[in-house]
């Protein structure tokens, strides 16, 4: 077992408590000073040091993280550029004074008309043609149809409905030909 590093004093201490305050990770402090973050923590904790509110970020252009984000950037988008955490960049835009979006309700989709939807898968429309129609992804539509009242078809009961909608089409075209010879 190593020896046990003992618990720093005087300046040392106050340079721990300050740069842990300023922002600097337990981790850093810890690796510094040849100890466990751990340890570092339970020092830091039992001489009553905090951290100050995080307004700041060395990876994060303040100026260009809200610019993009007020221009409609997700924050998935801005955690790729910069390389930080969806909660880093929430607590940034939070000390900037930045309001977060709120996510969409889950039962709406502005390209979706909720009647029509509805009307034409419970008509024999496939999700994946209604999706094709409204520019979504299949799942979208499916997630949408559930939250709105909609039993989904299994599998069986899809291909009961596009065999039966092969069949329409073929009708459809024999009686254009019979009109048309």
């Amino acid at each position: 077992m190593p020896p046990k590093i003992p618990e720093p004093t005087g300046k040392t201490r106050t340079d721990l408590i300050t740069a842990y305050a300023a922002g600097a990770s337990l981790y850093t402090l810890a690796k510094q000073h040849g100890v466990s973050d751990g340890t570092m923590g339970k020092w830091l904790r039992d001489w009553g040091a905090t951290k100050a509110p995080v307004t700041s970020d060395p990876n994060v252009d303040r100026e260009e993280a809200v610019r993009l984000y007020t221009g409609g950037a997700s924050l998935s988008t801005l955690m790729r550029n910069y390389g930080v955490t969806r909660r880093r960049m929430e607590i940034l835009f939070e000390a900037w004074d930045v309001p977060l979006r709120t996510a969409p309700d889950p039962g709406e989709d502005p390209r979706v008309d909720r009647e029509e939807a509805v009307k034409l898968y419970t008509d024999g429309t496939s999700a994946q043609a209604l999706a094709q129609r409204y520019g979504v992804n299949p799942n979208r539509i499916k997630r949408l149809l559930q939250t709105w009242g909609v039993t989904l078809r299994n599998r069986k009961q899809a291909a009961q409905y596009t065999a039966r909608a092969r069949q329409e089409a073929r009708g459809q075209a024999l009686d254009a030909y019979r009109l048309f010879p």
